[in-house]
This record gives structure tokens, sequence and C-alpha cells, in this order.
């Protein structure tokens, strides 16, 4: 599929270019949005929804297990995501990463290493969290969790998440 392998490789080379500099960005605020998170927010935005959702989890997958020289420190993934999802806003679909992650990790060869399992989880459970909102929205700051809603917008409980992945 043309589309997928597009916007996955794209995704790929925005994040990689964004972990290379993460460290140096100030700390995110709500007037404070790189290029590349636009650039991620215009391509993710004009996408069907189930083909972003594949796309983003797949190449956030690709750092996460990762076996280069220069594999990232699970801060930075897990702030890099943080960054986009607030970036993406009401139109992040937390249910349907979350969904493609299980899936696309499952799918997975034999390979895969116990430290993949660990990091997988990681980035499940702080998926999970970016979908509960936060109580101070106007204001994030680092270490804080991004609201995130799913597709439609709405609000989407922990019930909710459990229940849509079984």
């Amino acid at each position: 599929m043309p589309m997928f392998s597009v916007s996955e490789y794209m995704f790929k080379h925005l994040f990689g270019a964004e972990l290379k500099d993460i460290n140096d960005q100030p700390l995110l605020s709500k007037g404070h949005i790189s290029d590349k998170h636009r650039m991620f927010a215009a391509i993710y935005g004009t996408l069907p929804a189930v083909i972003g959702a594949k796309a983003f989890a797949s190449a956030v997958l690709s750092f996460v297990t990762s076996r280069s020289e220069k594999q990232y420190p699970m801060s930075q993934l897990l702030d890099l995501l943080q960054r986009l999802a607030f970036t993406l806003g009401s139109s992040y679909d937390g249910v349907g990463f979350v969904r493609s992650i299980v899936e696309s990790f499952s799918n997975s060869s034999s390979s895969l290493q116990i430290s993949d399992l660990d990091r997988v989880a990681r980035i499940l459970f702080e998926s999970t969290t970016l979908m509960v909102p936060s109580q101070n929205e106007t204001t994030p700051q680092r270490g804080q969790r991004w609201a995130g809603g799913s597709s439609n917008g709405a609000s989407v409980s922990a019930n909710d998440v459990s229940s849509n992945l079984s």
C-alpha cells in the first residue's frame, strides 16, 4: 500500500531528525511548535485514520526496537511521543495508535528481545496516558501528560481503551 509506505517513511525521517536535536529544543509550550511537528501534523491529518495510526505506530516501533548503534533513550522517545500528541491535539487517535502498536508488535519476528517488550510496554502505557485529559491543558510542562482524544475529538477513558483493544 503506497500511501502507508510513503507516510511511514516520512514519519521515520521526521522522527529521526527530531530525536537528533530533541534535547536542544525549549520546553514545549502552547506557542512553540516546530516545523517538523507541523509537517507531521499535516501528513497525519491528510491520511485516513487507520493508515495514519498504523504509519505513526510503525515509525515509533522502528525506533523502539532499533538494533543500530544509536539507540535513543526511552525518555527521548516518550518526550517525542508527548510532543507529537500535543501537536495533533484532538486529532490524536490514541486508541488507533495503541491498537496499531499491539498489532505491529505481535506480527513482528521472533527475534525480539526482552528489552523490546519493556520498551513497547512503556510506549503503550505512555500512549494510554496521552488519551486521558489533563487538568491543566493550557500550559503543558515537560513531565505532564498531554491531552489526547479519539479520532472524533472526544475524550477516551481507560475502560474505552481496554474494550477497544479486545
